[in-house]
């Protein structure tokens, strides 16, 4: 059995379309199980409706002492999920009709893995208006955590299908308290385990994800989110180096991190002191090459400064310290780049 779980705020209506899409799936054999966050938008009185007509739904609600999220209201699903695979799903996408038959084709065609990842569509409004597929899911497993590390997520919080079983043997659960990239941060977790997974093309076992520009263009501003993201990478660096491996190119995956984070962020964060704190984890890069970054990204987002003639001299200088790391470069990216037709 599937077990889908939904974490869901003040989504209504778009809420009903999803739950309508798990309903009309030509594979018999799921649970969908949608946790509140606390809406205040009638999606709890339309979830009681819609449960009470179709018995495969559950619905759960956040209690008032845990921290709200979705990665809180997803731990809660996994916790009461009763298959033996589960699917992360959000609450405004869409999973085709013949998506889970698809899926548990290729599982049952090849059983031994811990998950199985499966394609992610980009839609705006309408299924009719797909463009975009959210990956490319050819490249060799072993280049997955790069992959992540750089900003290019592999797959989307519904492209995986999991193994329960996999999960709960390395305590494998969504981080709490943070509003952004968490499903991100829990991947790469994930991959810090050396799991056995298969990833497959095929678009016809695809999710569909509803693409929202506004709440994109919202986070990269929102200082909260910035400070979110930063713990999270010094979550990461601690699991990195518990696992034994935080060598040097890592550490320069997250340098281009904490800096690709900073350079979007306009509101007075600490930048200095969490700087200073990155900079103690970083035992395998050069001194020089820290420090310039530093003054570059202070120069950079202090507007009274970019005609000083430091940062002009700091701008020429640029060219050398990036054939160095290349700490700016995210050409790699292949993330929302493939054409759905």
């Amino acid at each position: 059995m599937f077990s889908i779980v939904i974490p869901t705020y003040n989504r209504a209506k778009l809420l009903e379309t999803t739950l309508d899409s798990i309903l009309q799936q030509t594979y018999s054999d799921w649970e969908c199980i949608v946790v509140d966050d606390g809406s205040t938008d009638g999606t709890l009185e339309m979830l009681e409706r819609f449960c009470t007509t179709h018995p495969s739904f559950r619905f759960l609600e956040r209690p008032e002492n845990k921290l709200d999220g979705a990665s809180t209201c997803r731990n809660i699903g996994l916790e009461h999920a009763k298959g033996a695979y589960i699917i992360f799903f959000d609450s405004d996408d869409i999973l085709p009709p013949t998506a889970l038959q698809k899926r548990m084709n290729y599982i049952q065609n090849n059983p031994d893995f811990d998950f199985w990842v499966f394609q992610t569509v980009r839609f705006k409004n309408t299924i009719a208006a797909a463009d975009r597929i959210w990956n490319d899911l050819s490249k060799p497993n072993h280049a997955d955590l790069h992959d992540f590390l750089g900003i290019n997520p592999v797959w989307h919080t519904s492209g995986p299908v999991w193994r329960k079983n996999f999960l709960a043997q390395h305590s494998l659960s969504f981080t709490e308290g943070v509003q952004s990239w968490q499903d991100w941060e829990f991947h790469i977790r994930v991959l810090l385990q050396t799991p056995n997974y298969l990833k497959i093309e095929d678009v016809s076992a695809a999710a569909y994800q509803r693409f929202h520009d506004s709440e994109s263009i919202n986070k990269q501003a929102n200082k909260s989110i910035t400070e979110n993201r930063l713990s999270l990478f010094f979550t990461l660096i601690k699991a990195f180096k518990t696992a034994g491996k935080f060598d040097k190119s890592i550490q320069q995956s997250f340098l281009k991190l904490f800096y690709f984070v900073f350079s979007r962020q306009k509101e007075n964060i600490a930048l200095r002191a969490v700087w200073l704190e990155m900079e103690k984890h970083f035992t395998d890069i050069a001194k020089i090459d820290l420090l310039y970054w530093k003054y570059y990204l202070l120069f950079s987002r202090a507007n009274a400064s970019i005609e000083s003639r430091v940062f002009l001299f700091l701008v020429k200088l640029k060219p050398y310290f990036e054939k160095r790391i290349r700490v700016t470069d995210f050409s790699h990216r292949t993330w929302y780049r493939i054409n759905l037709k």
